[in-house]
């Protein structure tokens, strides 16, 4: 059940991918909305790994469609961290698909009472998303997007250990993120 429901999301992420793409005449995203240009960077707040749990996100572009981001935020264990990269594949829609992938927190495990325990876990994550770019405010988007952890031999002995105790079944296969992000800097581009 888990595999069919991965498959669905990565299908259903290639098909708004398909739909972000448009007709060649007009101008990319990135010149209309600035948020994928080189030397654009933004801040933003959000919940999901990229933002460290509920917590805020910085991006920058070092090239076009390039964003490097470290995020930091409150894991509801301790804070949570992630760094990584984005991929914005060019578009002429105001959204725009990305592949992100990045290393920091992708898991904890939080139980209360007698004989509970607390703790985050490290390792890579790897995922896809959709940009919202704002019509009104140049450089402001949403973003939208799933991520598939790969977790720890440690974070799944632990695991092992908190459903012989709690009443923890089984984890999503993907986890989902949100947020939304506005410019530091206003780059204009090229001509």
């Amino acid at each position: 059940m888990q595999h069919r429901i991965c498959l669905l999301a990565i299908g259903l992420l290639f098909v708004a991918h398909g739909v972000c793409f448009g007709q060649q005449e007009r101008p990319y995203a990135r010149e209309k909305y600035g948020t994928s240009t080189q030397g654009s960077a933004s801040i933003g707040g959000g919940i999901g790994l990229l933002y460290g749990g509920f917590g805020s996100r910085f991006t920058y572009h070092p090239v076009d469609e390039l964003g490097l981001f470290a995020g930091l935020g409150y894991n509801l264990v301790s804070l949570g961290y992630n760094v990584g990269f984005m991929y914005s594949f060019p578009s002429q829609k105001q959204t725009t698909f990305f592949v992100t992938g990045m290393y920091g927190y992708n898991a904890v495990i939080r139980i209360t009472g007698v004989g509970g325990f607390q703790e985050s876990y490290r390792g890579p994550s790897t995922g896809a998303g959709l940009r919202l770019n704002s019509n009104r405010r140049r450089g402001q988007y949403w973003d939208f997007g799933l991520l598939l952890p790969f977790r720890s031999h440690a974070f799944e002995e632990s695991f092992r250990i908190a459903q012989s105790i709690s009443d923890i079944k089984n984890l999503p296969p993907l986890l989902f993120f949100a947020g939304y992000h506005i410019p530091l800097n206003s780059v204009r581009p090229s001509d």
